[in-house]
């Protein structure tokens, strides 16, 4: 064998190894296996699953923490009512219960997720019918268009619950948080729906709800299969292959709306851009408040207050320029005059007003 031969055949054979210790390293580093308790994880999953006394007395004070922080608009309250909310387990359970086929496991988890979800309408519906406020915030809004972002939320939200679950040393206190962002707030903002008579908004945040706790479950039952779980009746391959098509195909009818949804968020948010762009086009100097959205969920409202005279036959090119340019929008031109002195907070004021 010449040089050149044994070069490359000690190149091939360098190569080889140096993926194999890659694939040592990765194995070794992602490695779910060790540290793993799967007794203590089902223990601990079923006793935490039961939504009566102190869970109770918990969900109760969490949904009260996160319907004042959605009214106040806080974001900040509602993280800390998501650090103490116990709706995280029941989920859990249920995914734990179809992963190990615990046919009564499952029946028990789905009882006091029922349970959790009463408690949490009642709660928040009784806040927002008595509250004196009542207008829709942007916290509460933007729980009432369930995209495939949400889903992704709570999917790897409710990987790290069964994850950090299945641990000796568990801590569910930050994957407890990451999986009740996913479901507190779009409970509370159904109750909010319900007290207002406002079924667009309960419907719509109870379906990202249950799409949320749909997926938590899932990354739940997909983990502990990973994991090798015991079955606690074991299934033939029938009814495997059985059990499989039936997560497979309520997954994707849960999913489905929820990809419509993105989309036309996505549209929506290309029309905000272009109604941004023609103004800092049209108008450099005008005083351009947010955009809004009109009584249409789906059509946008653009305010723009100009400090200077513009002739009609301009308005009337400029609004067929826009009607082209952003279909499904609607722009209002406002002339302020400025020889009159204005404050700028009386002049906020006036533009909320008009």
């Amino acid at each position: 064998m010449d040089k050149t031969e044994k070069g490359k055949s000690e190149i091939k054979k360098g190569t080889r190894y140096f993926w194999q210790d890659i694939k040592a390293y990765l194995g070794e580093l992602l490695d779910l296996k060790k540290g793993m308790d799967r007794a203590g994880t089902i223990k601990s999953i079923r006793d935490n699953k039961r939504m009566h006394g102190a869970n109770a007395w918990l969900l109760m004070c969490s949904i009260m923490v996160a319907s004042l922080g959605l009214d106040l608009n806080s974001p900040a309250v509602i993280i800390g009512a998501m650090l103490i909310s116990p709706l995280m387990s029941p989920i859990l359970g249920i995914g734990l219960s179809v992963g190990i086929n615990d046919r009564v496991g499952l029946g028990v988890a789905l009882h006091h997720l029922l349970i959790a979800i009463g408690i949490a309408l009642v709660t928040s519906f009784l806040y927002f019918y008595l509250t004196p406020f009542g207008e829709p915030t942007d916290e509460i809004m933007s729980r009432t268009e369930p995209t495939l972002l949400d889903v992704m939320v709570a999917f790897f939200g409710g990987i790290a619950g069964i994850v950090s679950g299945s641990r000796k040393d568990k801590s569910n206190a930050i994957p407890g948080v990451a999986i009740a962002t996913a479901l507190m707030p779009p409970l509370c903002v159904t109750g909010f729906g319900l007290a207002h008579g406002d079924w667009d908004i309960a419907l719509r945040s109870f379906y990202l709800f249950f799409l949320n706790a749909t997926f938590v479950a899932v990354a739940t039952y997909l983990i502990v299969r990973l994991l090798r779980f015991r079955m606690k009746e074991h299934l033939n391959e029938a009814d495997r292959r059985k059990t499989r098509l039936i997560i497979l195909g309520f997954t994707l009818v849960m999913l489905i709306p929820s990809c419509f949804i993105l989309a036309g968020v996505l549209e929506k948010v290309q029309k905000r851009q272009a109604i941004e762009a023609f103004v800092k086009t049209h108008f450099p100097d005008a005083y351009f408040p947010k955009i809004e959205e009109t009584a249409k969920r789906d059509s946008l409202l653009a305010k723009v207050f100009l400090f200077e005279e513009i002739s009609d036959d301009s308005l009337a090119l400029i609004q067929e320029s826009f009607r082209k340019e952003v279909p499904g929008a609607s722009l209002k031109l406002v002339t302020i005059d400025t020889k009159e002195e204005i404050t700028r907070e009386e002049f906020v004021r006036l533009g909320q007003s008009i």
